[in-house]
Order: structure tokens, then sequence, then C-alpha cells
């Protein structure tokens, strides 16, 4: 728990210092969203779930509606839940996260889906555009850029 408590300290002091530096794309990005959009969280770690989820919900357009550190228990509850965006990590136990991104995709209207990991190479990018995601973000990017990313994927697909 004080590991957990660490985090969500880093992250309001990350918000506080980091709102006035959105880009005018991030944004528009963040000013156009519907709201809420419903998020499903896919991560083996609790405390990387528990830090995204206090990230998200600090963001008034977006809510964590699920979490998972398990890839086949991740599309099931795609399934149930509908989400607008699966977060999710590369490895993880019983469904690779590749695979659960092809199986998420094939639903029906499906949600978008970006990787939050730390494989950030190209070739890593390219086998995720491949299973049908929407983005790849790398772990230790920072708060903002992860928010925006989630901000663009979702937007992109209610354009879609």
């Amino acid at each position: 728990m004080r590991h957990a408590r660490l985090i969500h300290r880093a992250l309001q002091r990350t918000l506080a210092d980091d709102s006035g530096r959105r880009s005018p794309a991030e944004q528009q990005t963040i000013v156009n969203l519907p709201s809420p959009c419903r998020i499903l969280l896919v991560d083996p770690f609790a405390s990387v779930r528990l830090a995204l989820r206090w990230a998200l919900e600090e963001t008034p357009d977006l809510r964590v509606v699920g979490e998972t550190a398990d890839g086949a228990e991740a599309v099931a509850l795609a399934a149930a839940l509908r989400p607008d965006l699966l977060l999710l990590e590369l490895d993880l136990p019983t469904l690779h996260g590749l695979d659960v991104a092809r199986a998420v995709k094939a639903l029906f209207q499906p949600p978008a889906v970006v990787f939050l990991t730390i494989r950030s190479s190209s070739g890593w990018s390219r086998r995720a555009a491949e299973a049908g995601a929407d983005g790849i973000i790398e772990k230790g990017c920072g708060w903002m850029p992860m928010l925006a990313a989630v901000h663009r994927a979702i937007a992109q697909t209610k354009r879609d």
C-alpha cells in the first residue's frame, strides 16, 4: 500500500505541474470527447492498475469500468462491459496482449486498444498495429502523454 500512496502523490504532483503544459492539439482532443469514456485496465500488476486508475479518473471525461491482470479475462470483460478503450500491457498471463487485441477487435463495435508497455521498439509497434491496436505508448512516458494517447485513440474510434 505504501507503494500505491507514493505513486498517487507523484501523480498528483505531475498532474498539477503539467496542467498548463498541454499542447493545443491535446487540449482540443480532451475537450471534444463524449463524457464519460469507459476504460478497461489490463495489467498484471495491481499497483500499476491502481496508479492508472488514479491518473485516468483525475480526468473528468474518463471513467475506469473494470480491471484485470489476466488476458483471457480481459476479452470476457471487454465483451461484457463494452468499454470505449482497453489500456493494456503486452505481457499478460493466459493470453498475450496481442491476442487480446485481436480478440477484442473482432467484437461487435470494438473498443479502441492502446498498449501501455515497457516494450516500445518499432518491432513491437508494428506487431501492435497488426493486431489492431490504436496506439502503443511506453510506461515511462509520463502521465500527460499517456492521457493524450488515450484521448486520441478514443476520439479516433468515435469518428470511425
